[in-house]
């Protein structure tokens, strides 16, 4: 774990740090138990299975935690954490000719998660792909895919508040072009951002696009959006499937939250 401190710790300074630790055990108190957690599909040669494991600063949970378990195949799971500590997890699920996005969300109790059984999300039109997951300063998880209720396909997002989702909102200008490939992220006041591929029908090639989603401004009081966690020092588990794309995730992070782990992500998105 590494927190970047500055060289002088002057009252100011130590109230920011204060404040940034009560927001961080507000948003996810069960970070103490997890420094970092590892989500990922794999096929065992009878079943496909959503499996997760966590990292308590020292080792990772060994074996995995079997979330969920389909004879369809999976694919791109991500996860979340809630304000209470709780997960969301979401990836997608083909189901003969159809793709849908399915979710599962776990309450924490004493560094633990239980499980409840899965449901489907999203069965928008015939594909539910790439979904990404950023939570906000207030602790909202957005959740944001690229669905083809035609061709070509668009992005949505829904946002979750700890109690329920909103309906599902387009985030690109309507248009007769695919958008997909979203990556989410926080800035540096909090704010959800969405970056994502739309094509360009003048230059004859996908270009980026991008949109802030802003939170409530918090006041003096918004402390310094630091992470505690810095991902370059957690160890890659030595059991991912090889090849295959897992995901990492900083439960006590505030801007670096997730991170692909295996193949190239602007491949698998």
């Amino acid at each position: 774990m590494a927190i970047r401190l500055p060289a002088s710790t002057d009252t100011e300074f130590i109230m920011r740090i204060t404040l940034l630790l009560l927001l961080l055990f507000s948003i996810c108190p069960a970070a103490v138990a997890a420094v970092a957690e590892v989500v990922w599909a794999e096929f065992d040669g009878e079943q496909h299975h959503v499996l997760m494991s966590r990292f308590n600063g020292e080792a990772w949970s060994e074996p995995a935690e079997k979330i969920y378990s389909s004879d369809n195949p999976l694919t791109t799971p991500v996860l979340g954490s809630t304000r209470a500590g709780g997960k969301i997890l979401v990836w997608a699920e083909s189901i003969r000719s159809k793709v849908v996005l399915m979710i599962a969300r776990a309450s924490a109790y004493e560094g633990a998660l239980k499980w409840q059984p899965a449901r489907k999300f999203s069965d928008r039109g015939m594909e539910n792909l790439g979904p990404v997951i950023a939570t906000d300063l207030n602790g909202h998880v957005w959740l944001f895919w690229s669905s083809s209720t035609k061709m070509p396909s668009d992005l949505y997002y829904r946002k979750y508040d700890g109690t329920s989702w909103t309906e599902a909102t387009r985030v690109n200008e309507a248009n007769e072009v695919p958008d997909n490939g979203a990556v989410a992220s926080v800035d540096e006041l909090g704010n959800v951002v969405v970056q994502w591929n739309t094509f360009d029908l003048d230059l004859g090639t996908y270009v980026l696009e991008n949109k802030t989603y802003l939170v409530e401004n918090l006041g003096s009081a918004q402390p310094e959006l630091i992470d505690v966690v810095d991902p370059a020092v957690i160890p890659t588990p030595d059991f991912l499937p090889r090849n295959a794309r897992s995901l990492m995730h900083f439960p006590g992070n505030l801007r670096t939250q997730n991170q692909v782990v295996g193949e190239p992500a602007d491949i698998l998105r």
